[in-house]
């Protein structure tokens, strides 16, 4: 926790036992999200642990989700496209051979590409 914080672990033992009370914003918004949970709720300002901005997602979850918001349509459609098909493929329980599998997730991300680079040379960038 606290490498994640950028404190020592002292700190932030003080930190749980009360010892230091003004918790400086950006700590508690770290905190907040290593724990999953609000920096609200973190603080004792709210009792709902459902207000984090993201729910009940890791620390991970959530970091992908605010990149996910930053995207633009295109990029939104290629992470769709390759978390729908690493679902299937978790969710197929070895129903399709590992070589096709990659095979299917080369030929999708070579059709990205091209409709990448037909973006670029669209918008006149180098």
């Amino acid at each position: 926790m606290a490498k994640i914080v950028g404190v020592s672990r002292a700190t932030v033992q003080k930190y749980e036992n009360g010892i230091i009370a003004s918790i400086p914003s950006d700590k508690v918004e770290l905190l907040s999200k290593a724990l999953t949970t609000s920096p609200s709720y973190l603080m004792g300002w709210d009792d709902d642990l459902s207000t984090s901005e993201f729910g009940n997602l890791t620390y991970d979850e959530s970091n992908h989700m605010q990149k996910y918001r930053v995207l633009d349509e295109h990029g939104k459609s290629t992470v769709d496209i390759i978390t729908d098909h690493e679902y299937s493929r978790v969710t197929a329980a070895g129903d399709e051979e590992p070589e096709r599998s990659r095979r299917r997730v080369s030929e999708t991300l070579a059709e990205i590409d091209v409709t990448s680079q037909a973006e670029i040379q669209k918008r006149g960038v180098s």
